[in-house]
């Protein structure tokens, strides 16, 4: 599968879909995927779900690659979860949806913890990962950024940035750039060290690249 053309076509199905103004940019949407398949990851927490578009692009992927991904996830809006049954159609079956984390089965553990909305109870992340687990934010929320790498103090953050700006279909203003991604490699192995100074790097370029397109 090209995980780039599959992305373009989730997040394009999901800006048509009602309360899609808040939704996860479509970078940050494909970077998450790449995460999932570079590492193999199999069991997914997303904090926050909205109206779907993470989990449902997660377990429609899983589904068409036989990969057997196991998702679970966080939410307590009531217009979200109205919309989250409707947008996943056959795929909310396969996910276990909880209102909040501390709601989760004791027993449960995740390799990668996706923050996408405001919990007040990110402490419990730490007992819900996996030693070596991967957290990733979505969007400009420099206050879980923090309060994540207090609880893990050996963790590597990195905030990834895309050069392309929203497309027309984007229900996102078409002169901004797609919204980025911090990713925080809790206990990290020499090979997350590797793929975190590479991430730095690319960063930096793009960062560099950006403030020379203006």
């Amino acid at each position: 599968m090209d995980l780039k053309v599959y992305t373009h076509q989730e997040y394009k199905r999901y800006c048509l879909a009602e309360g899609s103004q808040h939704i996860v940019s479509e970078f940050a949407l494909f970077q998450i995927l790449k995460l999932i398949q570079k590492y193999n990851i199999k069991k997914i927490l997303e904090v926050g779900v909205g109206i779907g578009t993470i989990s449902g692009s997660i377990l429609m992927y899983s589904r068409l690659e036989d990969l057997s991904l196991k998702v679970s996830g966080t939410e307590a809006n009531s217009f979200c979860l109205n919309q989250i049954p409707q947008n996943l159609n056959g795929d909310y079956n396969q996910m276990n949806l909880y209102r909040d984390v501390r709601d989760l089965p004791n027993e449960e553990e995740y390799e990668l913890v996706i923050i996408d909305g405001g919990e007040n109870n990110l402490l419990e992340i730490k007992r819900k990962l996996v030693r070596c687990g991967i957290v990733v934010i979505e969007g400009d929320r420099a206050d879980q950024v923090e309060l994540v790498r207090k609880i893990f103090p050996r963790s590597r953050y990195v905030q990834l940035i895309s050069l392309e700006r929203n497309g027309e279909y984007s229900v996102k203003n078409t002169d901004d750039y797609q919204g980025g991604l911090k990713v925080i490699f809790t206990d990290p192995t020499i090979r997350h060290h590797f793929h975190w100074l590479k991430l730095k790097i690319i960063t930096k370029l793009d960062f560099y690249n950006r403030k020379i397109s203006k």
